[in-house]
């Protein structure tokens, strides 16, 4: 059974996808864990892998790993927020986030998380897909954790896709405990052809 709702927009019958129709897909679940400060687990070096704080010079780099908004950039560095930018052999491999004020936008769980003062969020982690299984993510994370014990942070927390095995791991190996979910359970309409689709809600 599929339960929608809807609003009045004006023009929507002019949009393309209405003729050619829309798709429906299920969101995954969010899962997040929380990691103490303490002996960070060793993580195998790769040869020719760099990984620096990002600057707001850095836009073009970090679009070479996935999309971000030059916009975004600047209002994660206006507020505070460590971005880090891993590069292999001078090749951009990898990125990833944290941020330490304000309130935290779950988009994939359709929550807000305000973060108190001296906690964080670890978000937005990303690797290039030629840099995928090379370890990439878990030495940002060791980076990042270093950083946080250095600045005087007791713990991290962070959160990935339920459906993300290799961040997952990634978070398991570097000691972060599983703490919950946050569930997935809204639905994204997207023009495109309707496809049947069958989902499990727990």
């Amino acid at each position: 059974t599929l339960v929608l709702f809807t609003q009045s927009k004006p023009g929507l019958a002019d949009n393309p996808a209405a003729k050619t129709g829309w798709k429906v897909i299920s969101v995954p679940d969010v899962r997040w864990g929380r990691r103490d400060m303490g002996p960070i687990q060793f993580v195998p070096p790769i040869d020719g892998l760099s990984i620096r704080r990002v600057a707001e010079e850095d836009h073009e780099r970090l679009c070479q790993v996935g999309p971000i908004e030059i916009d975004d950039l600047r209002e994660r560095l206006a507020r505070g927020d460590w971005g880090y930018l891993a590069t292999l052999d001078d090749r951009p491999a990898g990125y990833c986030w944290i941020q330490f004020s304000g309130v935290h936008r779950v988009s994939q769980a359709g929550i807000d998380r305000a973060i108190p003062p001296g906690e964080n969020m670890v978000y937005n982690g990303r690797t290039a897909e030629f840099a995928r299984g090379q370890r990439v993510y878990p030495l940002i994370l060791v980076r990042i954790l270093e950083d946080l014990s250095a600045a005087g942070h007791k713990s991290a927390w962070g959160y990935v896709n339920s459906d993300n095995e290799a961040s997952m791991r990634g978070l398991a190996r570097l000691g972060f405990d599983y703490q919950g979910e946050w569930k997935g359970d809204r639905l994204a309409v997207l023009p495109g052809q309707p496809q049947r689709h069958q989902a499990s809600h727990r």
